[in-house]
């Protein structure tokens, strides 16, 4: 029987990836940060396979079901701030229960699009002010510039 990763200083981050697996995938925390300083409700960055993908922490642990090297940590923390509060994350995970579907689906499709290909959640806006001297132009006939 493989040898569960104790790794109480540090801690194991759970997090909800957009697989059809009915269980939270367990990562390290980022290299010198403790599992404490990634709140539940956060996107991160993390490696499943090959290739890169964005998750939501759902929770923390002290010890995982896989071997101690198998771990991997969590290569970036998206958001400043939880997206989603905790009773956010307990009516998803009842969600997940009651209709019988993978945990990381169900806090994907919470998401938007954006959101779950790792856009950051603040978006700049340009507005445009329209002056005085732009509205008689327009009034006297000045083509538009």
């Amino acid at each position: 029987m493989p040898e569960r990763a104790p790794t109480p200083e540090r801690g194991i981050v759970r997090v909800a990836i957009d697989r059809p697996l009915r269980t939270a995938f367990d990562y390290q925390p980022p290299v010198g940060l403790a599992a404490a300083a990634v709140p539940a409700g956060v996107r991160v960055r993390v490696p499943v396979g090959g290739s890169r993908t964005v998750g939501v922490v759902i929770g923390h642990a002290e010890r995982s079901d896989l071997p101690a090297g198998r771990l991997k940590p969590i290569e970036a923390i998206l958001d400043e701030r939880p997206l989603f509060d905790p009773p956010a994350l307990e009516l998803l995970r009842w969600a997940a229960g009651y209709y019988h579907h993978p945990i990381g689906e169900v806090v994907a499709a919470a998401l938007p699009r954006a959101l779950r290909a790792g856009a950051p959640l603040e978006v700049c806006a340009e507005f445009l002010l329209c002056l005085a001297a732009g509205v008689a132009a327009r009034a006297a006939g000045e083509p538009r510039r």
